[in-house]
Formats: structure tokens, sequence, C-alpha cells
């Protein structure tokens, strides 16, 4: 298992009613790490997997500042004992 940094919108702490400025886990894979997400706060769920557990297309996730494809899925293995950086934002939408 590998340490686990997010970084998330700041408005989600409203959504959650929680601080979500500093949050860690452990995971084996991006996958592992963005499930326990959606599980410690599921107030914000949707906003980060869809219910077949893929990255809604309006989701920008990025690991280690490299965006995600659709294509590579989330099954990304996380090696190592140096942190990663997972960075998660909705798009922006309107006119």
């Amino acid at each position: 298992m590998s340490p686990v940094r997010f970084v998330v919108p700041g408005n989600w702490g409203a959504l959650t009613g929680r601080d979500m400025s500093n949050l860690w886990t452990e995971a084996d894979t991006l996958g592992d790490a963005l499930r326990w997400l959606t599980s410690e706060f599921p107030a914000v769920a949707d906003r980060i997997l869809t219910a077949e557990g893929t990255i809604p297309r309006y989701a920008a996730v990025a690991l280690n500042d490299e965006r995600v494809s659709a294509a590579e899925g989330i099954d990304i293995p996380l090696t190592g004992q140096q942190p990663h950086e997972v960075c998660v934002l909705s798009a922006f939408m309107g006119g």
C-alpha cells in the first residue's frame, strides 16, 4: 500500500459538513483510493465515480499531476512509499 493525499474542491466541505482540506489514505490502486473517498464522503460520491465505478465524464482526476483518461481506467497501481497525489475536480458547467 502507498500513501495517497487528495486535493478536492474547497466547496465540497460544505456539501459533506466535514473538513476536506487534509485527506489521506493508503491504497494499492487509484481505484481503491477513489472508492475509499466515496465511502468516507457519500455526499460527493457521484462527483467522484459513477455507479459503474468509472470517472464521470464531467469530472477530471489527476494522479501525480497527470490527468487520468477514461481509457486508462482507475485500476492504476500505486507503488512505493512516496506519497501519491490525487486531484479530483468537477467540471464547471453553464454559460
